[in-house]
């Protein structure tokens, strides 16, 4: 990826890890009473049970989403150029379902392997910023303002 973007792949690389984008991810607060919802519904069917506030031990979408967004955010403040944050399917199912204001994602929404989201914000200030995302090449623009007051 760094090679596409004109820059040299081993100068100045730097390793983070967040808790916020590995299973169980930025989403779950007690993995005993999720748990068992994942093993009965499914990757699919689970995401739409929680994205339907449905799955106990969870926080709520918006929350989940916007702690990682704002890790997101921290991120990029660290210097410029391309940051790459690798997650989960179901994480990144969760942040389009959100950020695209859908509340059932059916399989052909469904995040394939490998699939990306490139995601950047627009201002000086994170709560005066405008978080510009860019998936299935569609671009999309959202005030985080918007992120954090919608339901």
């Amino acid at each position: 990826m760094l090679v596409g973007t004109g820059q040299n792949p081993s100068a100045g690389l730097k390793h983070a890890c967040s808790a916020l984008f590995v299973e169980p991810g930025s989403f779950v607060v007690d993995i005993e009473q999720a748990s068992p919802s994942f093993k009965a519904y499914g990757a699919l069917g689970f995401i739409n049970a929680f994205l339907a506030g449905r799955v106990a031990g969870m926080k709520t979408v918006r929350q989940g989403v916007c702690d990682i967004l704002t890790k997101v955010y921290q991120l990029t403040q660290q210097g410029h150029g391309l940051h790459l944050v690798v997650t989960h399917d179901t994480i990144l199912a969760v942040i389009y379902a959100y950020l695209a204001k859908v509340n059932v994602l059916d399989q052909a929404e469904w995040p394939h392997m490998m699939e990306g989201m490139f995601v950047w914000f627009e201002g000086q200030d994170f709560l005066k910023s405008e978080m510009v995302w860019l998936w299935r090449g569609q671009i999309s623009r959202i005030s985080t303002q918007e992120i954090f007051h919608t339901i």
